[in-house]
């Protein structure tokens, strides 16, 4: 491989390093313990969307925090109505976590959630 080329992978590879970091949340602590997700966001908006599509009462729901303290894989699993619900996932999409710690690293988890709406 020639040196401009190598050299030109090598800051690349520190660029999109150093912007995969950033991606977690200031508020989020070290990695010196291990620990798991913690919700920065409220469930204010997800509560009122479930409200807003006509319903009240318990809401489950299961989903994995990525290394960076995002969302992905939500899957609602009670109640039967609201499974298929694009807005339900959508803001259950919008959740922001400190991401997981384990053995000093960021790590990605799956977490289950039991509200009650009102």
């Amino acid at each position: 491989m020639r040196p401009k080329v190598l050299l030109r992978t090598t800051l690349m590879a520190f660029l999109v390093a150093s912007v995969c970091s950033s991606q977690i949340d200031e508020r989020c602590p070290s990695t010196a313990r291990d620990r798991g997700p913690k919700l920065l966001s409220n469930l204010n908006s997800l509560k009122d969307t479930a409200r807003s599509e006509g319903y009240r009462g318990r809401l489950l729901f299961r989903l994995t925090v990525t290394e960076t303290g995002g969302v992905r894989d939500p899957v609602v699993t009670y109640p039967a109505q609201l499974t298929d619900s694009a807005n339900i996932k959508g803001e259950i999409l919008k959740l922001r976590f400190c991401p997981a710690v384990r053995y000093s690293r960021h790590t990605e988890v799956e977490i289950k959630f039991d509200i009650q709406l009102k």
